[in-house]
């Protein structure tokens, strides 16, 4: 993917524990520490791919969700595609 340019980024986030949660109040805005609500599920990392159609996004979502099941001997692993607030149409 680097060769073609279909991978824009990717990142690794750090764990929920240690994150900080800013959410309005009546008199504001407010900042806890940890994650606002339980959590079953964590996004641990995220790609942005620039690619030509849907198709090419579910295989390399594919792709990369049997790395992780290679690499971690995990079943329950997703991929969840989105994409960027704005570039939906672009690719309709």
């Amino acid at each position: 993917m680097l060769d073609t340019g279909e991978l824009v980024s990717t990142e690794v986030l750090g764990h929920p524990a240690v994150s900080t949660t800013v959410h309005r109040t009546l008199d504001g805005t407010m900042a806890t520490d940890g994650p606002f609500a339980e959590l079953k599920k964590v996004l641990a990392s995220f790609a942005v791919i620039d690619v030509a159609d849907r198709e090419r996004a579910v295989e390399i979502a594919s792709r990369i969700v049997q790395l992780y099941r290679e690499a971690a001997a995990l079943s329950d692993n997703q991929v969840e595609r989105r994409y960027l607030l704005g570039e939906a149409d672009r690719l309709t």
